[in-house]
């Protein structure tokens, strides 16, 4: 019963805010003007986390690759969330023992 609430909450909270973030990679990489009201709401929910990579994580080719490595990582954590809640465990995986 929990461990079905614990992914429901990982399904809910996670896979939407890391869908947001590959929403923001194409816009920009698309130059679609952020003048919007989908552009303002997808760069009010991600700049909180995207500011803090493009510190340390530069563009690439003029692409935002901050928020597609954030993206990235966000989909590792879920995954690796969602393996620990079903009891899987870690060692070896994903590579067959």
């Amino acid at each position: 019963m929990f461990s079905e609430a614990m992914l429901f909450l990982f399904d809910v909270l996670v896979q939407p805010f890391a869908a947001i973030l590959l929403l923001r990679f194409h816009l920009q990489w698309l130059r679609a003007p952020m003048r919007n009201p989908v552009g303002e709401f997808v760069m009010v929910l991600t700049d909180f986390a995207v500011l803090r990579v493009r510190r340390f994580v530069p563009a690439v080719r003029g692409l935002d690759s901050a928020s597609l490595l954030l993206a990235l990582s966000v989909e590792m954590l879920y995954l690796t969330g969602f393996v620990w809640v079903q009891g899987i465990p870690l060692h070896g995986f994903p590579l067959p023992d």
